[in-house]
């Protein structure tokens, strides 16, 4: 079965609010670990849809946000190629480009910012320091989370999916995005369901009645206890949660193999979207 990438599709009608006075550019550079390609700088948020042959489609819509600590994203790592492994099942996938703090490009601010980090093993510490830089960032990219969403469902149609069937999937800061868009006022916004692959940061509380969500993190990555409170959030709100809880694996795992037992979390997403009835036509 071959999928196919669309065209990308803007998700704001016009400028993307937030950001009018934005004049710099988009720019991509090669992922260090040679898993394709990095996208920096992020002004126009887009969807890329990637579609399963007509005859293979479920009726099931995924929102893909990669991760990238809200300053790039894992375009190819955490974002088409997952996208492929959802189209492979029959789910038409929409890799969700969001918009990104501009970090410094001087190198006396790019030194500044880096000596002002604190130790990456306090998790608490990181979070804060994270969240003071990045707050912006963060609110942009969740309401570029809840857009897409919007529009999918808007346009369910056109891509024969059913609208109570449109998900959303994050990495990281982008499983920021897919949790805090997932707990929205707005049900036009609101996804059927939710899943977090270790993302640690979110900053809303979690309603009776939210989605049903599953949820994927390694213990020895440093920001598990962050990604653990918000899986507890969802158990303590009454919702649907399914956990798991690697012993090894890191941040940052995505669909590659490791050789551990972490590389077999797709599978066990599969299984869960077939309980849900999700992974055969309506």
């Amino acid at each position: 079965m071959r999928e196919t990438a669309a065209a990308p599709v803007r998700i704001w009608p016009g400028v993307a609010p937030g950001s009018e006075t934005w004049t710099h550019q988009e720019y991509t550079e090669p992922d260090p670990a040679g898993a394709g390609q990095f996208i920096r700088a992020v002004v126009v948020p887009t969807i890329t849809p990637v579609l399963p042959p007509t005859r293979h489609r479920t009726g099931t819509g995924v929102v893909v946000a990669p991760g990238g600590a809200f300053t790039l994203l894992a375009w190819d790592h955490e974002g088409l190629d997952t996208a492929r492994w959802l189209a492979h099942r029959g789910i038409t996938a929409f890799v969700l480009k969001y918009r990104l703090a501009r970090l410094p490009t001087d190198p006396a601010e790019i030194a500044a910012l880096e000596g002002s980090m604190p130790d990456p093993g306090d998790s608490a510490a990181l979070q804060e320091w994270s969240r003071h830089l990045l707050a912006t960032a963060i609110e942009l990219g969740t309401a570029d989370g809840e857009q897409a969403v919007r529009v999918v469902r808007e346009r369910a149609a056109a891509w024969g999916l059913d609208p109570a069937r449109i998900g959303i999937l994050g990495y990281s800061a982008g499983g920021t995005v897919a949790t805090q868009a997932a707990v929205t006022a707005d049900p036009a916004a609101r996804p059927a369901f939710v899943v977090n692959v270790y993302g640690a940061w979110f900053d809303r509380e979690v309603p009776t009645g939210a989605p049903p969500y599953f949820g994927v993190a390694a213990a020895d990555d440093p920001l598990v206890d962050a990604w653990s409170r918000t899986s507890q959030a969802w158990r303590t709100a009454g919702a649907p949660t399914e956990l798991h809880l690697y012993e090894r694996g890191g941040h940052g795992f995505g669909v590659r193999s490791q050789g551990l037992p972490v590389d077999g979390w797709p599978d066990r997403l599969a299984e869960w979207l077939t309980s849900r009835d999700l992974l055969k036509p309506p």
